[in-house]
């Protein structure tokens, strides 16, 4: 229930390079690395964001690092520039993962590793690294700040998964960082919610306006009770979610969800614990129990960017491909090399045809089911639905409604081709 612990133990357990060890670390870097982040010996954080690169964090602009040989030695490695901020635990880490943007002009990786977004391990005290100074988020006290180095020798063996993984930095990452965006920004606002909605509502039983406690007030029952409701919610959701993660699976659009869904709400928690404490709220002191929340909401909102990019890119934009049955094995299609050109054709045509066909399911199960929908609404009895079997079975047809009209609409904005980006950016 106190913001600050929860940011200082969510990045290591969750936006940290710690599962990315574990999943694609070579035997030497875990060996290395592990032990040391699990005895607390390590504090690790993640530079990831720049001045120039917040929501297209891939971009990397400021970021870059070029393969080459060390002029002494001969080794292989890249000469690396970046710029980062806002990074949490960084003025205190002693391992921060680099998102770079690997360039290989002269060819050194021979074919093995690729250009693109790299992910490199620096401890605390290598050459040319210079973590800090400080950020103030706000009211917060967990550690926030900078990570910046010019033109750093970094050799292939601190590059996270060695040389294999160069330029696979960003599929890495986003198989990541699901479980922890689904576990422990919901779990922040579940402290929020049990914290304001104990304190908030024991206040108002306890004080007194006209003789009587403000709790008696309708308008204060229907602040605690939205603050009830959301946070039985947020509650339920982040139950959800810990099942889906103890199930070993890590849902991307679904994990999106519970971050936006449950920051809002706990954010709508802590409003309504305002409204009803009022003047004690606003009053920094020792006694403000709320101030502080009210202030470090908008921070977990603005972790991988705010909840308009999350429900306009991840949730729609990732959602749209990664939720169809045919699209991404389409992608893929497309992604294959020159070599495989006659397997790759006969592969998008096969799903192209397949997403035709499903967008065609789409409209008629839109239309007839809303046509029975408005059948059976229009003359049912009015003994109808006395049995709950009944009344279960119609609010299912309902959610098969309002699911194949979804369904029609994502299908629909596939039309759009590239301007769709475009309106995720503009229409969130």
């Amino acid at each position: 229930q106190c913001f600050d612990a929860n940011a200082t133990v969510a990045v290591p357990n969750s936006l940290g390079p710690g599962e990315l060890l574990v999943r694609y670390g070579t035997p030497e870097q875990k060996e290395y690395f592990l032990p040391r982040l699990a005895n607390g010996t390590l504090i690790p954080c993640f530079g990831l964001t720049g001045p120039h690169s917040g929501s297209d964090a891939t971009s990397l602009i400021g970021s870059h690092c070029v393969v080459q040989k060390h002029p002494k030695t001969g080794e292989l490695g890249v000469v690396a520039t970046f710029k980062k901020r806002y990074i949490t635990l960084a003025p205190v880490a002693g391992v921060v993962g680099l998102g770079l943007n690997l360039q290989d002009p002269d060819g050194l990786l021979g074919g093995e590793g690729e250009e693109g977004f790299t992910v490199a391990l620096l401890e605390r005290g290598h050459e040319g690294l210079r973590m800090g100074p400080r950020h103030i988020p706000l009211s917060a006290a967990f550690m926030n700040g900078t990570v910046e180095g010019e033109d750093v020798w970094i050799p292939m063996t601190s590059i996270l998964g060695g040389q294999s993984r160069c330029g696979f930095g960003w599929n890495m990452f986003v198989e990541c960082l699901a479980e922890g965006r689904g576990v422990s920004l919901p779990a922040g606002s579940i402290g929020a919610a049990r914290s304001v909605v104990a304190g908030v509502g024991a206040y108002s039983r306890v004080r007194k306006q006209f003789r009587v406690p403000i709790a008696e007030f309708g308008g204060i029952q229907e602040a605690m009770a939205k603050a009830g409701s959301d946070g039985l919610i947020t509650i339920a959701g982040g139950d959800v979610m810990n099942a889906i993660v103890d199930n070993h699976e890590a849902p991307m659009v679904i994990s999106s969800v519970m971050k936006q869904n449950c920051t809002e709400r706990g954010r709508r928690i802590v409003e309504c614990g305002m409204d009803v404490a009022a003047g004690s709220a606003i009053c920094r002191g020792d006694k403000n129990y709320i101030g502080n929340a009210y202030m470090s909401l908008p921070i977990a909102i603005t972790v991988e960017g705010a909840n308009i990019m999350t429900r306009s890119f991840q949730i729609i934009g990732q959602g749209l491909t990664r939720c169809h049955p045919h699209m991404s094995d389409l992608l893929r299609a497309l992604q294959l090399p020159p070599s495989q050109e006659k397997e790759a054709v006969q592969t998008f045509v096969k799903q192209f045809h397949k997403i035709v066909g499903h967008g065609v399911s789409n409209f008629f199960y839109s239309v007839t089911r809303g046509i029975g929908a408005t059948m059976s609404t229009t003359f049912r009895s009015k003994k109808a639905y006395k049995s709950g079997n009944d009344l279960l079975s119609h609010h299912e047809k309902q959610l098969l409604r309002l699911s194949a009209n979804f369904a029609l609409t994502a299908d629909l904005c596939f039309t759009l081709g590239g301007r769709l980006k475009f309106e995720e950016i503009g229409r969130a």
